[in-house]
């Protein structure tokens, strides 16, 4: 068993590295997307956003259940043969889910799109059903990935898929084809993209373990792991509704284009926020698993918690000051509002980045339970947050409602995993104060300040609000770059 100093010495420069290296293809990834938004916002209108919003929801609640979250366990077994016949069996499941998904939104989807309020979305309906099968199968590959530690191959994927989706959502866009269709299929078409890049180099691995995978052994793993499809199955249902669920009721109670400026305001928000949770999620539940293992969960929980925290405080804070600027400036005048909702959604956003590459310590500790009964507890508290907003007929209001909600139940999460990872609350929190918020506070203070005192127009601010961000980083760059030296040289040694 490892010590925790030798934890601190050696595992957390290859936890760092790992990070790395999948980071900068989904820096680059998420980048892309970032950069084509300010263009498809002044081609596409707030409503074939709206109507892209809702058939991305429908497809991302599916999804996340098509393969009965059996991919989960992928990383799980020592034997590398038993991950791979996982691999096989959530594939397997993933079709059969997708076929069958699109058959019944082909024949239904008249009153489909009828009980959603929302007839536009009609024609696409049937394109969930490719769509929901990429993004099963991608959900399986990348943790396939992870397990063999091809972290370079995920990125390079990563890359792939973000540069097909823009680029095809701007091609529609330039020949004319402005509606949600543009969006829709740009969307698939990355999925796509993204799943060929991390396929065929795993050819020469089914062909190593072609000889060694059979039926009962796939049976048995399948019994083996039951507790993902019987736990984490509805609760990832639970929980996708959960974080889809904004979307419907918007479109319920207002309208399309009130659900248009969420989602833009929403995925501005989350992707840089992503960029950076999706990587150490990633890694963290590979180095997750071993350190279970090792007895060492505890040391990995707080050093995440500090990157994620010094990496994510910064942005929000700046975003919570000069949300409205920041939209108006990048996406056009008329996205303001869509910024003003991306201010009411920053602390939230927050609390999720810090807790959600945690959640994988549910099925690291085999306790799928609990984590079903936070999403049901977290799903109640939505759907009340947002029938009393949509009640009160105040798009603002109800985002309000549903941003503090938020903020309350993912910081008793994180509480809550802490526990289970052995750190104690008091621990937990030193973290928060131990780390650089005198630099945080300063320069996100700077930007309140410039705002309030009217000494800049609403360009300049944006343009300070980028200097102050990049400053952070290149003083975090700075102040790390041991580690990731360090890093480098731990990598020769593997």
């Amino acid at each position: 068993m490892q010590t925790p100093f030798q934890y601190d010495k050696v595992s957390r420069k290859k936890y760092f590295w790992d990070t790395l290296q999948l980071g900068s293809g989904t820096a680059i990834s998420q980048l892309i997307l970032i950069f084509s938004i300010p263009v498809l916002s002044r081609i596409y209108t707030p409503d074939d956003f709206g109507i892209a919003a809702l058939f991305s929801s429908i497809v991302m609640i599916l999804s996340g259940i098509s393969a009965l979250r059996y991919e989960l366990a992928i990383l799980l077994p020592e034997d590398e043969n038993d991950g791979y016949i996982i691999f096989i069996m959530q594939s397997l499941i993933t079709l059969v889910f997708g076929v069958i998904c699109g058959v019944i939104f082909w024949l239904g989807k008249a009153p489909i799109a009828h009980w959603l309020k929302a007839p536009e979305i009609e024609p696409y309906l049937w394109l969930s059903s490719p769509a929901i099968i990429f993004f099963g199968l991608l959900n399986g590959l990348n943790l396939w990935n992870s397990r063999l530690k091809k972290y370079r191959l995920i990125s390079a994927g990563k890359v792939a898929g973000s540069g097909a989706t823009a680029g095809i959502q701007l091609l529609f866009g330039i020949l004319g084809s402005v509606s949600p269709a543009g969006l829709i299929n740009g969307t698939i078409w990355g999925k796509v993209a993204e799943c060929l890049t991390q396929c065929f180099p795993l050819l020469d691995k089914q062909q190593r373990f072609r000889k060694k995978m059979t039926w009962r052994d796939m049976r048995a793993l399948a019994a083996r792991y039951n507790k993902f499809p019987k736990f984490y199955c509805p609760s990832t249902l639970i929980n996708n509704l959960s974080w889809n669920i904004p979307g419907f009721f918007l479109n319920y109670y207002f309208s399309p284009a009130i659900v248009g400026f969420y989602a833009q305001g929403d995925r501005l928000i989350r992707t840089p926020m992503n960029m950076i949770s999706q990587t150490i999620s990633q890694v963290f539940f590979q180095r997750g698993a071993e350190a279970h293992r090792n007895g060492t969960m505890h040391i990995l929980f707080i050093e995440t918690v500090q990157m994620l925290t010094r990496m994510g405080l910064l942005p929000i804070l700046v975003l919570t000051v000069a949300g409205k600027e920041l939209f108006s400036v990048i996406l056009g005048s008329q996205w303001a509002i869509a910024g003003v909702y991306a201010q009411i959604l920053a602390l939230f956003t927050f609390f999720r980045f810090l807790s959600s590459p945690m959640t994988h310590i549910f099925s690291i500790v085999e306790k799928q339970e609990n984590s079903l009964k936070f999403n049901i507890i977290n799903l109640v508290i939505r759907i009340f947050a947002l029938a009393l907003g949509g009640i009160m007929q105040n798009p603002i209001i109800t985002l309000l409602l549903f941003s503090i909600s938020g903020t309350l139940t993912y910081g008793w999460l994180l509480i809550w995993l802490g526990r289970d990872a052995g750190v104690r609350l008091k621990r937990l929190l030193q973290e928060f104060v131990r780390f650089d918020l005198v630099v945080t506070f300063f320069l996100s203070g700077l930007v309140l300040f410039l705002k309030l005192s009217g000494w800049c127009n609403e360009f300049v601010l944006v343009v300070v609000c980028a200097l102050v961000i990049g400053l952070y980083y290149l003083y975090l760059l700075l102040r790390y770059k041991s580690l990731l030296s360090s890093g480098h040289n731990v990598q020769n040694e593997k």
